[in-house]
Order: C-alpha cells, then structure tokens, then sequence
C-alpha cells in the first residue's frame, strides 16, 4: 500500500531517531521502518537502532522493489543543498518532509531524465545562507531565499554573485500584535514611531521601498534579533509594539510558543513577499542548474502536485494552530 504522508523526500535524522520513530513521523505507521531500511541500505537494519544525527534518510512512498532500478536512490547523482533551519512551514529540520519548499524543491529536481537527489546542510537563518551561498562554501544550490531589491546598495553584492530562481512561494509579510493591545494598521502613518521587530536575516526591501522609507528616514524604530522566537518574546513582554513576518512562518512560530491567545496577526498585509531558490554565478552549472529548477517547478504545476504539496503543508500548519 503506498504512503499517505509526505513522501519521496529526504529527511534529516535528529538526535534520538530511529527508523521505527522516522516511519511514525512520516507514515504514522512504525511498523513501515522495514521500507526505509530497504530504501537506505547503508543505514541500520534494525527498527530501534539509533541513527546518526545528520544521516540522510531518503522517504519512499512505495515499499522499494530491489529488481526496479528506478528505486535505487542512492545511485542517483547528487547535489548540495543549503536550507535554512527553522524557517517552517517553509524548511525545518523538524517539520515533515523539512518542509514545505524542500518538498516541492526535491520534487523539481527529481523531474525529467536526469534527476538530481539533494544532500542538505542547514544555515541558521536566511543572511546565513545568502552568505555561504555566496562565498559557494561546498553548497551549490540554497533556499529558501527572498529575492533582494537589486537597486539597493544593500542588495547589490548578493545580487552580483547569485542567480535566483523563479518565485517558489509568495506569502504575505502581516503584522503580528498583542491581542487586545489597540494596534491597528490601516496605512503607514498608523506605525510612524512604533517600535517594530523583524528577524535578521529575513528580507527589509518592503521596509525601504520607494515609497515607504522606514529604516533612511528613521519613520519607526526597529530591532533585528536573530530568530522570530526573540521577536515574539519582546513582544509578548511589551518591550516592542509588533512584529514584521511573513504570515505562515509567524503563525507557525507562534503555535509552537504555544502563544495563539496572546498574539494576534493584523488582516492587512504590509507587502507580499516571494521565495526562491539561489545559486553562486561562479558554479559551473549555474544556469543549467535554475532552469531546471524552473522547468521542474511548472511541471509540478501543470500535474496539479505542486498545490497537492502545498494543500498537505498548509494542513499540518492549521491543524497545529487549532
């Protein structure tokens, strides 16, 4: 019987996991551990064998046949991915299938005639990745990324070394707010001198676009910790007036704080941002390696599995906040 989870996919082992424990998270079966262990045979055969923190575990959804060579999947050409850790729904070492665009970008890579298998290593947040990326420390393709503001001075040396693919995901960056606190946001003059928190690393364009000079002209007073957590914790503590994140990975962030009754998110979106896939200009492959992305991407589309993916994401993330 084939899988009914996230599938297909390889996951990262945590500290503790075994295959009986990998099977329940992505099968909610253990007793399917056998599948894995004919699917990575160089891993352990046995169900409560701990595994190596950081393996590899390629996910099938059918119970490999070892006569089909479509099923070898370790025989399958790699390559080096860089993904951001706790950026859920999106990428996670944690969250099913390691998210939401590691599964659609597994799935554009394995399309066509001569798929390529992802070997991932995580970077702790997104100017990390751009960093590494950029600097092409062994990783050959990073996500996910948003797509800077060529025109800014700010901008411009990532946009020099990287080549970014078409938008994956586009989500909206909302305010989120303490429940019952008064703050509303119908226009931008409704934050002039608010105290505002955005995690470093993810995209400020929307904050210094041409027609909204929030960070040159000083209109708000903003801090940038390094993680979302942060921000939600001075928020909770009153020591900012709201948080600037994009809608799912807030909502995300927030349920797993377990704060849904003490932060709210704002209806209104600040701007709508896009998610990509980045590759170092120098790599040899560079071109060939996004237009595959590309292509893999609007196949998904033109099958329907690109929304089947996003569906079951979206999914786990609202049965985790009801």
């Amino acid at each position: 019987m084939a899988a009914s989870a996230l599938c297909n996919v390889t996951y990262t082992a945590q500290d503790g996991d075994n295959l009986s424990g990998v099977a329940e998270l992505h099968y909610a079966d253990p007793a399917r551990w056998s599948w894995l262990a004919a699917a990575n045979p160089d891993l352990s055969a046995s169900p409560d064998s701990a595994l190596a923190q950081g393996a590899q575990v390629f996910i099938p959804c059918t119970p490999p046949d070892p006569s089909d060579p479509t099923t070898a999947s370790r025989d399958t050409p790699k390559v080096n991915v860089l993904t951001i850790a706790d950026f859920a729904p999106f990428s996670s070492r944690t969250w099913p299938a390691q998210g939401m665009m590691t599964e659609l970008i597994t799935a554009a890579l394995g399309a066509g005639p001569a798929p390529l298998r992802p070997a991932t290593a995580w970077a702790e947040n997104p100017a990390d990745g751009v960093s590494q990326l950029a600097d092409s420390r062994g990783a050959e393709i990073g996500f996910p990324l948003p797509r800077p503001d060529c025109s800014a001075d700010e901008a411009r040396d990532a946009c020099a070394r990287l080549l970014y693919s078409d938008p994956v995901i586009e989500v909206p960056l909302v305010l989120f707010v303490r429940s019952g606190g008064g703050l509303t946001y119908r226009d931008d003059s409704d934050l002039a001198g608010r105290h505002l928190c955005h995690p470093t690393g993810h995209s400020m364009a929307s904050l210094d676009a041409s027609d909204r000079r929030w960070i040159s002209e000083k209109a708000v007073k903003l801090t940038t910790p390094d993680t979302p957590e942060t921000c939600f914790q001075m928020l909770v503590g009153g020591r900012v007036d709201a948080v600037m994140l994009n809608a799912l990975t807030g909502a995300s962030t927030i349920a797993a704080m377990n704060l849904r009754e003490q932060i709210t998110a704002l209806d209104k979106p600040l701007a709508q941002h896009t998610l990509h896939v980045a590759v170092p200009k120098v790599h040899w492959r560079a071109t060939t390696l996004i237009y595959r992305i590309n292509a893999g991407l609007r196949a998904l589309r033109e099958t329907g599995e690109y929304d089947r993916v996003v569906g079951r994401h979206m999914t786990l993330l609202w049965d985790r906040l009801n």
